[in-house]
């Protein structure tokens, strides 16, 4: 029952682009840091939940330019569980077991700064179930816990080529 974006994690990887007509192919390799947590005393910081998911992630992604310096893309991808942690009140939870792969989509915003340096900004969610919710039961569309990821990246282009 955790919601909203209050777990940082770490993400970082490679990417080639290749740009066509008016859109642009990219393919990444990434790894990410997922999860969700809650604190729940303000003085001492003391975590009551804490669930740690590290992947390896491979998003397909088309961009478009709107505006000289934004692009906006979407995407798909796959990604690999090497590991996760549950705890609770500080200690080890053995709680359901979370699928290996992971199928997400993507949405986000490019703002060149400048020749090989940009900020991007990217939601992701999964589009199946990481795993089913610990009471087994399902309603409609909510067959089990989703992923839900808002990442800020800094990105800088080796080899950029100018553009004449």
């Amino acid at each position: 029952n955790l919601s909203g974006f209050n777990k940082l994690g770490v993400k970082m990887g490679g990417f080639v682009n290749r740009k066509f007509n008016s859109f642009t192919a990219q393919l990444e390799l990434q790894y990410i840091n997922k999860g969700s947590r809650e604190v729940t005393n303000d003085d001492t910081h003391q975590e009551q939940y804490k669930f740690q998911l590290n992947y390896i992630q491979i998003p397909c992604i088309i961009k478009t330019s709107i505006y000289k310096n934004i692009d906006v893309e979407v995407g798909a991808s796959i990604a690999y569980l090497l590991n996760w942690t549950e705890k609770i009140n500080g200690y080890e939870s053995l709680g359901v077991d979370v699928n290996k792969l992971e199928y997400n989509t993507h949405v986000g915003v490019d703002y060149k700064i400048n020749r090989n340096l940009s900020i991007n900004t990217r939601l992701s969610n999964s589009i199946t179930p990481i795993r089913p919710h610990a009471s087994g039961k399902t309603y409609r569309w909510n067959k089990g816990q989703y992923n839900t990821c808002l990442s800020f990246v800094l990105c800088y282009y080796f080899n950029k080529k100018i553009k004449k």
